[in-house]
């Protein structure tokens, strides 16, 4: 659930969970993902700029005030 109906690739998809879901960072996410920080890095501009939101933070608080707020 995001403010956006531009789809995210698959890869996108798992960034932002990682990021909503877990909060965890970029190195971590990188390691996680077996990726390079700066491959992270361009995920989360693509992510910000499909969903419209300025940061992680901002992207985070709206993905759980819109999901506290569903039926």
């Amino acid at each position: 659930m995001r403010p956006t109906l531009v789809p995210l690739t698959p890869r996108e998809e798992q960034v932002y969970r990682l990021i909503v879901d877990e909060g965890i960072s970029r190195p971590d996410i990188a390691e996680r993902l077996g990726c390079a920080k700066n491959t992270v890095g361009r995920h989360i501009g693509t992510i910000l700029a499909k969903t419209g939101a300025d940061s992680q933070l901002q992207m985070a608080v709206w993905h759980y005030t819109k999901t506290a707020t569903s039926p």
